[in-house]
């Protein structure tokens, strides 16, 4: 974990009195109308989770939104590896995402068209390593609070070049 998703979980688990990181888990509903249907959009999954979640969201959205001074310039950052984040389904890509959250809602999305909205579907997401951000991680379901079972689905970050390098693809 990076020092703000750390942050982040601490702060879940501090509203919960005797929680703790490897037995606490964490489950988010949305309720909405669509076609005159009721629906459910449900996630649940480890607090270590929805800190990696959380901090995605911060880390993407609050530097878009940082205030700059009057006057100031625009200096692009040093060139460097840029990743973007594939979202699919046994080796199907869904789309490519500039953040991993984006590729784990597009997976879920298609996950949950799979199943009738009268059902409870829980995701949660494994990555071989957790702490690793650029490990591959792989969408579980727990449908009807039965055993949770792997869907295929998958959120792989990859490396993007910004420039041609002649000796790379030797």
């Amino acid at each position: 974990m990076t020092e703000m998703q750390s942050t982040i979980a601490a702060a879940i688990l501090a509203t919960i009195p005797g929680a703790d990181l490897g037995s606490t888990r964490v489950r988010i509903e949305r309720h909405y109308t669509q076609l005159d249907v009721q629906s459910v959009d449900s996630w649940s999954g480890g607090v270590s989770g929805l800190a990696c979640r959380i901090a995605d969201y911060l880390s993407t959205t609050l530097a878009l939104e940082k205030d700059t001074p009057a006057g100031a310039e625009f200096t692009p950052a040093a060139a460097g590896p840029v990743i973007v984040y594939r979202a699919g389904h046994e080796g199907i890509v869904a789309g490519i995402y500039t953040t991993a959250e984006a590729a784990r809602q597009h997976c879920e999305a298609l996950v949950s068209r799979e199943h009738p909205t009268a059902r409870s579907v829980l995701f949660d997401w494994l990555a071989d390593e957790e702490d690793d951000d650029l490990a591959v991680a792989e969408l579980v379901v727990q449908v009807d609070g039965g055993d949770e079972a792997t869907t295929g689905y998958t959120v792989t970050p990859l490396e993007v070049a910004t420039a041609y390098d002649p000796d790379a693809d030797e």
